[in-house]
């Protein structure tokens, strides 16, 4: 190679390559193992949602796509979930810069927010749509009400928010997210503040946030 050219960034670094075993090994045994609350077939609660997001965090989008495979392998129906928390955990990365540069309550209205949103309208929006409209396994208007009234989206809910609550603050380390959307890590601690990337994360989220309110309301009014 000459010396003029740069050598290569690598897609992921020596810490992101361990924070994607890590995290993608445990929610791997875990769902292998079965280790949650079955509720209406075929879903259960259990950390794998809190453990995409906490890759999330630490590792970013590459590291979710890796913990969702992952996932997914350990899955009745591997392609759903692959899909789903990969999905779902790029989109959160759109956010966690954001979050971490706040500080104090602001940091975890917005944390608290996002996993509202994802818990009762992104996640089974996308899951139940799978389950109903292609896989024709449930029904969605059934399940859906059934989910949100038996409090079970309140439970999805708070698995998401207060590990990271508790991370964010004993762990900031750890979670900081210094990963890049190119690859790799940047070498610079995350700054305390607010960018324009931030709001452009928060807006994307919040449209997609939005569409998915919007498509449920109007499956609910059309569906019998």
């Amino acid at each position: 190679m000459n010396e003029g050219v740069s050598a290569r960034k690598p897609i992921l670094s020596s810490r992101q390559i361990g924070v994607a075993a890590a995290l993608g090994g445990l929610a791997f045994v875990w769902r292998a193992l079965g280790l949650g609350i079955p509720l209406v077939p075929p879903f259960i609660i259990d950390l794998c949602h809190t453990i995409t997001l906490v890759a999330a965090f630490a590792g970013g989008p590459y590291v979710v796509i890796i913990v969702g495979i992952l996932i997914g392998i350990a899955t009745v129906i591997p392609w759903t979930d692959m899909l789903g928390y990969s999905l779902c955990g790029v989109l959160f990365c759109l956010n966690v810069e954001g979050i971490y540069r706040l500080r104090g309550w602001k940091r975890h209205l917005l944390l608290w927010w996002w996993s509202a949103m994802h818990a009762y309208f992104i996640a089974p929006l996308y899951w139940l749509a799978m389950f109903d409209f292609v896989l024709h396994m449930i029904p969605f208007k059934v399940v859906l009400l059934w989910v949100w009234s038996t409090g079970e989206t309140t439970i999805y809910w708070l698995i998401r928010a207060i590990p990271l609550s508790i991370l964010l603050e004993v762990a900031p380390t750890f979670m900081e997210p210094r990963w890049s959307w190119r690859g790799g890590e940047l070498p610079e601690p995350i700054k305390p503040g607010w960018t324009r990337y931030d709001t452009l994360g928060l807006l994307i989220s919040i449209v997609v946030s939005a569409v998915s309110i919007i498509a449920i309301v109007t499956l609910l009014m059309i569906l019998p």
